[in-house]
Parts: structure tokens; sequence; C-alpha cells
């Protein structure tokens, strides 16, 4: 496909953009959503300080960091004249449908200036997403703002690197798990040593990360940080639905299993020292090898991966990051095309069998979609997929082959 397919592409974006229109009609996760629209509308009613300050936030223990229930809040401003509780459910929708497309722009862009002989078929991919496309205009949920924020923010680290740590930190006031990404980012600043520059960016951060610690302190009586202290271990169980490690060995025991419980050592520190462990081969990566935005992408993505495998109570969404991600280092080379393709499709089937099985609200599929041999082979294809990585990062680190 030597030239520009510009009626395949128009054709696919048809398809994507009636697939997205499918599922935004769709009940979608009714408690995120209801969560979501609540948060949103309690801004509105009480003003900010009702959701994050005062006894109410003390006794509800928000695990959401303030910016997706502020844009919430103007989102819902915006459709004020929408008085049908279902057609306000789908309007809410539309939100992080709208992100999703950006994140898919940004990445196809990225893709479109490679010199990857395969880039149009990858973009092609990256336009249809069914799985990405799922959990925001079925689902509901908000993973496409956070992530879109974090590809923006590697983007610009070579243009502007204040606006890219800018970025991050509209990340991590998304989502808790926005962490990961910003680690990275400050490792790849520290592997170029150009220690002024990161530095200059670690300040940065702290400089805007204490500037709304005393907001939340003086004008909300409350702790900016509780937010990320409450998300952690809400559900000490082994997985909740993520296709990882844990459901390989335990399959549905999984939602059974403290993951406190254990012989020697808990399920949760085994987690934790795996996490580490597979980490270690991307740091290798970022000082040895990393120099383009796909290779920093490749370590970010795959840092996604092993978090979503390894460490216990994990939920089945927490892969949306790692499989949207790795989208552009797919112009790599055809190994880490295979990677996105597996990603992709194991990514769809856990999102959609967990939605259906929670909310059903698909007619043509029927029963019970749980079975344990197939939700385990998704599993094993998952843990197979990070072990490959494992190796590819490590042995190209030191500019060796696999």
């Amino acid at each position: 496909m030597k030239k520009t397919p510009v009626f395949l592409i128009v054709l696919v974006s048809i398809i994507a953009l009636g697939i997205r229109l499918y599922f935004l009609f769709k009940p979608g996760y009714a408690n995120d959503i209801q969560a979501f629209l609540e948060w949103g509308g309690r801004i509105n009613k009480d003003g900010f300080w009702s959701l994050y300050g005062g006894d109410f936030y003390k006794t509800n223990g928000i695990d959401y960091p303030f910016l997706i229930p502020l844009i919430t809040s103007l989102w819902l401003n915006i459709g004020s004249s929408i008085k049908d509780p279902e057609a306000i459910k789908t309007f809410f929708k539309v939100l992080p449908t709208l992100g999703e497309i950006a994140l898919i722009l940004v990445s196809s862009f990225a893709v479109y200036r490679s010199k990857a002989k395969y880039k149009w078929w990858l973009i092609i991919l990256i336009i249809l997403s069914p799985g990405l496309a799922l959990v925001s205009s079925a689902w509901g949920q908000v993973d496409s703002i956070m992530t879109l924020f974090i590809l923006l923010g590697f983007i610009f680290e070579r243009k502007n690197k204040y606006l890219a740590t800018i970025f991050f930190f509209l990340s991590l006031i998304t989502k808790p798990q926005a962490a990961i990404a910003v680690l990275v980012y400050y490792l790849y600043l520290l592997s170029k040593k150009k220690y002024q520059d990161f530095f200059k960016q670690f300040f940065f951060m702290m400089i805007l990360m204490s500037v709304f610690y005393a907001i939340f302190f003086y004008l909300g009586q409350s702790n900016f940080f509780s937010t990320y202290i409450n998300s952690v271990g809400r559900y000490k169980y082994l997985s909740l639905y993520a296709f990882n490690l844990w459901w390989l060995l335990k399959g549905m025991k999984c939602w059974y299993i403290m993951d406190d419980a254990g012989a020697v050592i808990s399920h949760k520190t085994a987690g934790l020292i795996l996490f580490t462990l597979f980490e270690v081969p991307a740091i290798i990566y970022i000082f040895k090898k990393t120099r383009t935005l796909a290779e920093i992408l490749l370590v970010t993505a795959y840092s996604y991966l092993v978090f979503f495998i390894f460490p216990t109570e994990m939920h089945e969404r927490y892969l949306y990051i790692g499989a949207a991600l790795m989208a552009v280092p797919a112009i790599i080379n055809k190994k880490i095309l295979l990677i996105y393709i597996l990603l992709s499709i194991t990514f769809l089937i856990n999102i959609f069998l967990v939605l259906q099985t929670t909310f059903p609200q698909f007619e043509f599929f029927q029963g019970n979609l749980m079975g344990e041999f197939f939700t385990r082979s998704v599993s094993f294809v998952n843990v197979a997929t990070v072990i490959y990585l494992m190796l590819y990062l490590y042995y190209d680190g030191f500019k060796k082959s696999v």
C-alpha cells in the first residue's frame, strides 16, 4: 500500500464512527457512569469544595483526582437542557469518546509521519480500535483522556519540556495510574544526561503539585493527595476480572482469594516483586537504547502491561493504556506490530466479557461468557506477550537480536 488509500481510510473512519455511535446508545457500565454524573452534579449544585472538601470528602473517600469531576460538571452545564436520565448518560459518554477520537488522531498522525512500509495498514487498525471504543463509548470510562495527556506529554518532550510536564501533570490529576508514565518520563530525561532539563522539569512538577496542595489545604481544608492514597488497596483480591497472571493461575477464584494471603509471602508482595523485576529490562532499554518517540512509548506501554499482568487488585480496564500506547511503537518493526494486534484483541475480549457479564446489553451474546478455559487462555496470551517483550527490551537494549 504505497499510495495514500484515501477511499479506504474514509471508509474505515465511517465504520469506526458507526461503531462508536452504536456503543453510545448502549446502557454501558451503569455504576461508573452514575458515579461520574453524581460527582459532576454535586459540583454544579453545591460547588467544587462540596465534593473535595469537608466531611463529604473525608467520609466518602473519592479515589478520583479532581479533573474528571470538574470537566464532568462543565460538560453537564453544556447539556443542561437534557432532562431524560438515559439521554444524560449518553451525553456524558460523548465526553470520553471525544477524548478517544483525539487520541486516535494524534496516534495516527505520529504513525503517518513515520517511514514504516505498513503505516497505512497500522493507521486503519488504530482508527478502528474496537476495544478502546468499547471502554469509552459503551462502558463510559475516561481512560482515553488520561492516555491522551500521556501521549501529548511524550510528543512535546522534544519541542517544549515545560508543556510536556504540564501534560503529564494533567494526566496525574486525571487518574492516579498516570504515575507510571510520569516515572518513565523522568527516567528518560535522566537517560539523555541533560541533568539541567531533568531538575528543571522535576522542580516544575513539584511547584505544580505544591500549588494545588496549598489550594486544597487552605480553601477546601482537605488533602490534595488523599485521592491517590484512597485509590490503593480498595479491593484486596487477586484480580478484578483482569486476565493477567493471577487469572491464569486461579481463574474465577481470583474474586474470592484475598491478596494478602500466601504460603511464604503474600500474593500482593509476590506481584510487586515480579512487577519490579520485569521493569529492570525497561530501565536498561531507556538508558541504552531509547532515542525516538516510538521507543519511549514502547517502554511506557510495556510498563503498563507489566503493571496489568503482575500486581494484584487489578481491573480489566487497566490494560487500556498499554494497548493504546503500543500503537505508535508498532512502527518499529513487525514484531511490535504483532504485539499491538495481540494486545488489541485480548483487551477487546477482556473488556467485552466483563461488560456483557456485569451489565448484559448485547442481545446476540447469551449464556456464560466467562468460561474458565477460554478466559485463562486469553490470560496466557497476555502473560506470554509480556515475557516476550521483556526479552525483546533486554536483548535490544544490548544490541542483540531476538
